[in-house]
């Protein structure tokens, strides 16, 4: 997990070096757009590699839509 997860902040930070300039150029909204989606990127990859049971929300909604399907 450790090996994953150093290697894509390595990557986010490589992006984030490598697109300095044109994130600077960019609005705003843009800006804070890329790094949500780098971020939750990192917590994703963060916690699917946790130790544990992984919470998998179409498992969920399966069991709870179930008794709803009129067909087998």
């Amino acid at each position: 997990m450790i090996e994953s997860l150093s290697l894509m902040l390595l990557l986010v930070l490589y992006s984030f070096r490598r697109d300095w300039q044109l994130m600077r150029e960019v609005s705003r909204v843009n800006r804070w757009i890329s790094y949500l989606i780098m971020g939750i990127s990192l917590l994703i990859l963060g916690y699917t590699n946790k130790s544990g049971p992984i919470f998998y929300p179409t498992v969920w909604l399966q069991k709870v839509l179930q008794p709803l399907i009129p067909f087998q």
